[in-house]
């Protein structure tokens, strides 16, 4: 179910709830619920919320801190603009650093480190649905600096909650419903799609950016 923030109630009622009524007719049920989540109460932060939490951690090329990149990592200079009424970030002076050793992490470097990335489950008392979590930082066709400028024209326009979900967040739940020894085996090929979902999804989205 992708997109799920945009679903509406219909006639037979909440449309999760449809789903998961209709899967119980097959023997491995696999209900997958993909979104950009709109709020921290929102439904798929909800479903999110329910899971193992899932995030992607990556291995700093400097120290090999094990991290995920979140935008808390990413620093910049701001710049005087408007005749020096306003202040916003400057793009150019954009860079990631690692949370524990502080070195810049270069471009080549964040996309080498993200082929080497895993999945790390931050909530295992939960065995029966898999979540996932994932930003824009991780996209190889984009730049840190591109999502600095973009933040900074979001900041300009006052339209940050929209830059936070575009860039920062995207949400993944998986129900398992029967739970057997060949689904575990699945397990790894489901991760790899997973990733594949994302780098699609920030392509159709980037190419969608450019278009307008």
């Amino acid at each position: 179910m992708k997109s799920v923030m945009l679903m509406q109630k219909g006639g037979e009622g909440n449309p999760l709830k449809l789903a998961e009524q209709r899967t119980k007719a097959f023997s491995t049920p696999l209900i997958m619920i993909c979104s950009t989540p709109l709020d921290e109460n929102d439904l798929i932060t909800q479903q999110y919320e329910q899971s193992n939490k899932q995030k992607f951690y990556v291995p700093c090329p400097h120290c090999e801190h094990s991290h995920e990149l979140v935008f808390e990592s990413v620093k910049f200079d701001w710049k005087v603009i408007d005749g020096g009424r306003r202040r916003i970030p400057d793009a150019e002076t954009a860079k990631l650093l690692c949370p524990k050793c502080s070195n810049e992490i270069s471009e080549a470097q964040r996309v080498r480190m993200i082929k080497k990335g895993h999945w790390i489950i931050t909530n295992p008392e939960v065995t029966d649905i898999m979540g996932y979590h994932i930003s824009r930082l991780y996209s190889p066709i984009n730049s840190i600096r591109s999502i600095v400028q973009d933040f900074a024209e979001a900041h300009y326009t006052s339209i940050l909650p929209a830059f936070t979900i575009t860039y920062l967040d995207f949400l993944i739940s998986i129900k398992r419903i029967l739970i057997t020894i060949w689904y575990y085996l699945k397990i790894y090929v489901i991760h790899q799609l997973i990733l594949i979902i994302f780098l699609m999804m920030y392509w159709v989205s980037y190419l969608v950016w450019i278009s307008n």
